[in-house]
């Protein structure tokens, strides 16, 4: 009998380490589950809804571009954006010298298609991790319908 009892010890230590490994396994696939289901938000090409985007600048540590020019940027931005002119013949250089390679890019211009413009020119010179906001600050702006 105690042979018996002691393999039903083994069975239940075996379950005991399943169930453990099993709740582990779980708890992890949740605590990521925030960020996959923002990831799985975003377009191939980068182009995120407005209310992606704004989870990307609020949850993360994103560098937030307005590429448009100074005099439309000081018309009205989003809050801490760092206003780098797409026009600007230096436009290259002052991304070079302003913004981590190594940290997130949220980039936006008035309508989508600057943005869209120098979403390649980043990818171009290495940056990975960028989000171009799909129909720019009007899209901001819009009131929800």
């Amino acid at each position: 009998m105690i042979l018996i009892s002691f393999n039903f010890s083994n069975k239940k230590l075996k379950m005991t380490r399943i169930l453990s490994f099993i709740l582990i396994a779980v708890s992890l696939m949740a605590s990521c589950q925030h960020r996959l289901s923002s990831a799985s938000k975003v377009s191939e090409s980068g182009v995120v809804k407005k209310e992606v985007f704004k989870e990307i600048i609020g949850l993360s540590k994103a560098q937030l571009v307005d590429v448009r020019t100074p005099e439309e940027f000081l018309a009205g931005h989003i809050d801490k954006a760092k206003n780098i002119n797409f026009n600007d013949p230096n436009f290259k250089q002052t991304i070079a010298k302003s913004l981590n390679k190594n940290k997130p890019v949220a980039i936006y211009c008035r309508s989508g298609r600057r943005s869209a413009s120098a979403l390649i020119i980043l990818k171009e010179m290495g940056f990975k991790d960028i989000y171009d906001l799909e129909g720019g600050f009007l899209n901001w702006q819009a009131v929800p319908k």
